[in-house]
């Protein structure tokens, strides 16, 4: 569905928050891209409103087997997950830290979410090599109490309970363990395209560029 469509259905009031961002290569020769040494991205961000994806966006988990159901679902009742005092929307992502993933975009949306909404806060869990790049970026965009690192955790699942939408970061993936759990714990969820094995756009989650 494009973004059009839910900010018709969506109340004046709700609050915007990017959830697609398309990165589209510019014109560029060849020879430009020798000289340069990589290809200039340029971002284009489309907002859904964020009460409508919390009341609307589909939460129907595809079934794991029953002891991995049971197991995550019995990890996610232990002590743990988020510890600060944070009360407004909170965004999850779960993945290593590194160039497959989706990141930087996943960053600079964020600080149109902020423009936005200020009651929103993206937590990450994992660690991985693009940590340093990752925080300058972060950093640099003021987003060091709104895009948190949480590095690697031993017991995800409480953090999974306490979020409100999951959102996978990736450019290229195949099978995500993160989104099944996802599923099994019921979160909303959006995730790029190349999910789709996984997810089944409007059913289970929104698929996006």
């Amino acid at each position: 569905m494009k973004a059009a469509d839910h900010k018709a259905q969506a109340e004046e009031k709700a609050v915007r928050i990017i959830v697609i961002t398309e990165v589209k290569e510019e014109e560029t020769d060849v020879s430009a891209r020798e000289e340069a040494g990589s290809v200039r991205v340029q971002e284009e961000a489309q907002v859904l409103p964020i009460q409508y994806l919390l009341q609307n966006l589909p939460k129907a988990p595809r079934t794991a087997s029953v002891s991995v159901t049971e197991k995550i679902k019995t990890k996610a009742s232990l002590p743990g997950g988020f510890s600060d005092d944070f009360d407004g929307i909170r965004l999850l992502t779960v993945g290593r830290l590194t160039e497959q993933k989706s990141y930087p975009t996943a960053i600079r949306a964020m600080k149109k979410i902020k423009e936005k909404h200020k009651n929103v806060r993206w937590y990450v869990l994992g660690e991985g090599p693009e940590r340093k790049r990752l925080e300058h970026l972060i950093d640099s965009l003021g987003l060091q109490e709104d895009f948190i690192l949480s590095g690697s955790v031993e017991n995800p699942y409480p953090y999974y309970k306490s979020a409100d939408i999951y959102v996978h970061a990736t450019g290229f993936e195949g099978k995500s363990i993160a989104i099944q759990e996802a599923q099994t714990l019921g979160l909303p969820i959006i995730a790029s395209e190349s999910n789709r094995e996984q997810i089944e756009n409007g059913v289970d989650g929104i698929l996006c560029r």
